[in-house]
């Protein structure tokens, strides 16, 4: 077993035996850099979660594995490849669900492939330094499937420290929980389309090249959810302003943010407000939210367009991609 560099799964049952098989034996494979499970694998058992955080595999700088492909997997357990220093490809194009940690501290990972995913568990991708791209079509959860309680906010971390982060498509999540995206320094485009819930300091502090945001079914935003993201310049909401979390110590969730410059409206079918009454109304109910500054014509610091200067700035935006 020492001298295996590639395992390769054809046909047959690859049954939760196996599974443990490879676990009690990953300190005999170091040498292993790739591991397959064909698509003529007729059955796969899911790879339950590992509470001790060993790993199935040999983990560390001393192991070897680069690459995965995992087909017919439904379930990837807690911490199932956490600490695999050296994993560079992740494909498990049936793949469901992804558990706490599974690959925390991957930090050569740079591509993954999960088009099926529909929850990702806390941490799961904490502290991959070097993903650029995240997009996750069929997204659901970041929270494992748990659903979102205002009495019970979510710490979750499951992009923390994630620092080569350009952008993300978070497909059908509706909640972004506590401190999410923390130290993504490099993160400068969030499509989030669904997304109904932003928490606390989602955002705050260490995303100082966020650039673009799209929440256009937007509800609530957290404490200091931007805070810090000096450079976000664009926002996408719906017309009816989101409620604002607010306190004495953290009067503003775009604290920090210096750019503010282009607000976008869309309407019920998606579209964006360029012009007309339509956006006239929603500029009257965001200048009406009461965000401390009762002197300025602003949202919390955002530059609330009139429909001549809206319409020039939307082309000038489409012009530029």
């Amino acid at each position: 077993l020492l001298k295996v560099a590639k395992i390769r799964i054809t046909g047959g049952y690859f049954a939760k035996s196996d599974w443990n098989w490879l676990k009690v034996n990953n300190a005999n494979f170091a040498k292993l850099n790739s591991f397959t499970i064909d698509a003529t694998t007729d059955q796969v058992d899911d790879i339950a979660d590992d509470n001790d955080y060993d790993g199935y595999f040999f983990k560390g700088d001393h192991g070897a594995l680069e690459e995965l492909e995992l087909h017919k997997l439904k379930n990837i357990g807690k911490a199932a490849f956490t600490n695999c220093t050296k994993l560079r490809k992740v494909s498990a194009p049936d793949a469901e669900s992804v558990g706490e940690s599974a690959f925390d501290t991957n930090n050569m990972l740079v591509e993954v492939n999960l088009p099926k995913v529909k929850h990702l568990g806390k941490a799961s991708f904490n502290n991959c330094r070097m993903l650029k791209t995240l997009e996750f079509p069929q997204l659901e959860s970041l929270t494992g499937g748990q659903a979102y309680d205002p009495a019970n906010p979510v710490t979750n971390s499951t992009f923390l420290d994630c620092r080569s982060l350009r952008s993300v498509d978070l497909g059908n999540v509706k909640y972004i929980p506590t401190e999410t995206f923390g130290k993504c320094i490099s993160l400068q485009e969030v499509k989030a389309t669904a997304v109904e819930v932003v928490g606390d300091k989602a955002f705050s502090d260490s995303c100082v090249n966020l650039r673009t945001v799209t929440m256009p079914k937007l509800t609530e935003i957290g404490l200091s959810a931007f805070a810090g993201c000096s450079s976000l310049a664009q926002f996408t909401l719906p017309v009816k302003p989101p409620k604002v979390k607010t306190n004495s110590s953290n009067p503003s969730p775009f604290e920090k943010c210096k750019a503010q410059d282009l607000l976008l409206f869309v309407d019920a079918t998606g579209e964006i407000i360029t012009s007309g009454e339509a956006l006239t109304k929603a500029v009257a109910a965001y200048k009406a939210e009461d965000d401390g500054n009762k002197t300025d014509d602003k949202w919390f610091g955002w530059n609330l367009p009139t429909s001549t200067l809206h319409q020039i700035k939307v082309d000038a935006a489409l012009q530029n991609g």
